[in-house]
């Protein structure tokens, strides 16, 4: 059973977003580790980093528990970063993965890969 287009999609968004996540983090870390506050963006860093790794598992059609999740945490680290870009794109996200055609493959992939 194949991912439906709006799940690929919404990791295609999601794989965009935590890469703007990790430049805006990155670019952050460099202009204000002099003032000693630059490390507070290491968090965020990673944060951006899992959601790369989610992205990209989402983009490839694999079912993942966490892409909704990924996804809210990946609007809180949008605004983190003040990266609106990113947050926009991780909004679409998430409301692609909110879809029924998507809830409803999700829940029968996941199903048929981990049982019950």
């Amino acid at each position: 059973m194949n991912a439906p287009p709006e799940y690929k999609t919404a990791g295609t968004l999601m794989l965009i977003s935590g890469i703007l996540n990790i430049l805006a983090s990155a670019a952050w870390i460099l202009f204000l580790i002099w003032f000693c506050v630059g490390a507070f963006w290491f968090i965020p860093l990673g944060v951006a980093i899992a959601e790369l790794v989610v992205g990209i598992g989402v983009a490839s059609g694999n079912p993942n528990r966490g892409a909704k999740v990924t996804s809210i945490i990946g609007i809180v680290n949008s605004l983190l970063c003040m990266n609106i870009v990113s947050l926009v794109l991780q909004i679409i996200a998430f409301t692609k993965l909110s879809t029924f055609e998507v809830q409803d493959w999700h829940d029968t992939a996941l199903l048929g890969k981990y049982g019950r």
